[in-house]
């Protein structure tokens, strides 16, 4: 039988280990939260998605549903702040700036930041999809095209052979370039359209055995593709520098870098495609959003941000249940089941450079 003594002894032992294991706890729970930040989930709150994750739009800090023929607007609290009807059912919505645009298969409305129609834009064909991009309205049908900014006013239009992919304006807004995919019984081939806005001519150029799936510029004169064999860099229709490619997940372009996520690789290049920088991956992330210096990584559950010139993610973090995101030029947004994280790109959650 154990005496006195060795009781007391042992008794003291499982406080010390119980000491032990709770200062290990707290400690952890503290990095934890340094790590993890107080402000990961909940930037927005309280809002009735009812999940629905499509017609939402977002200006800098109210959000928008469309439902029906109804938007109705919430703050970042989650209480109401306006709600107007518009004249179109089955509609789509999108935001940037602080505008709304609202559209179906044939018609599009301008809206201000209260919901007010400003002008409506009747499109001669049927709207396949709507893109908004650096303050211009891509509206595109299968072989047909208009590009609008945003009070409503025509940039180009035109009309191609084939089935459009991508489609891009200069930042000055002087050329575009549009890339469709074609095939037959025997292969199928991309093509590059380049077009002089001011002066209304295009030119073509042909890939066979190659889908382009992405195709921006990178400043008035430059633009990039990406297709499924190949990254390429042109000057009007000149090579300035290629890369071969394989596992391609996503790419974003700052003002400054080319961010592309392969794999389980984040490569960083100049804008004539030298690389900079390549950066192992930790977790699996799908999509990327770069910003400046700095590119947010999204993946499952995980966002994790890079600052360029680093060896590694600054920071991962671990949010609940990342239904979508909406990416705008006011920044990142992961959606949950009620709530809105805006995915601030610096470390520690504040938008101090680094």
């Amino acid at each position: 039988m154990e005496n006195n003594k060795d009781k007391k002894m042992k008794n003291k032992k499982i406080k010390i280990i119980f000491i032990v294991l709770t200062l290990i706890i707290v400690v952890t729970l503290v990095f934890l939260k340094i790590r993890f930040g107080n402000k990961v989930v909940g930037d927005m709150k309280n809002i009735p998605f009812n999940g629905n994750y499509k017609n939402i739009a977002i200006l800098d800090e109210e959000i928008y549903i469309l439902n029906g023929n109804n938007i109705k607007s919430y703050d970042k609290e989650g209480k109401d702040k306006i709600s107007s009807t518009i004249p179109i059912n089955d509609a789509k919505i999108i935001g940037e700036s602080n505008k709304l645009f609202v559209y179906d298969n044939k018609n599009m409305y301008i809206l201000d930041s209260e919901a007010k129609i400003l002008k409506k834009l009747e499109i001669p064909f049927e709207i396949e999809y709507v893109n908004l991009k650096k303050e211009i309205i891509y509206i595109v049908g299968e072989d047909n095209y208009e590009c609008y900014d945003f009070e409503g006013e025509l940039i180009t239009k035109g009309e191609i052979e084939d089935a459009i992919s991508t489609i891009s304006v200069s930042s000055e807004k002087t050329n575009l370039v549009v890339t469709s995919l074609s095939s037959t019984e025997d292969n199928f081939k991309s093509n590059i359209y380049l077009k002089d806005i001011e002066e209304n001519k295009e030119i073509k150029q042909t890939f066979l055995d190659e889908v382009i799936m992405h195709s921006e510029f990178v400043d008035d004169e430059r633009y990039l593709t990406v297709s499924n064999k190949q990254i390429i860099v042109f000057e009007n229709f000149q090579i300035i520098n290629k890369i071969m490619i394989d596992d391609f997940k996503d790419i974003s372009i700052s003002d400054s870098n080319i961010f592309v996520l392969k794999g389980d690789i984040l490569n960083v290049y100049d804008f004539d495609l030298k690389i900079e920088t390549s950066v192992e991956l930790e977790s699996d992330f799908k999509n990327i959003y770069a910003e400046g210096n700095k590119a947010a990584l999204i993946g499952g559950n995980n966002y994790g941000y890079y600052k360029h010139k680093g060896d590694k993610i600054s920071e991962l973090y671990s949010v609940e249940d990342i239904q979508g995101y909406i990416i705008n030029n006011n920044g990142l947004y992961l959606l949950h089941t009620d709530t809105v994280t805006k995915a601030k790109l610096s470390v520690g959650g504040n938008n101090e450079e680094n």
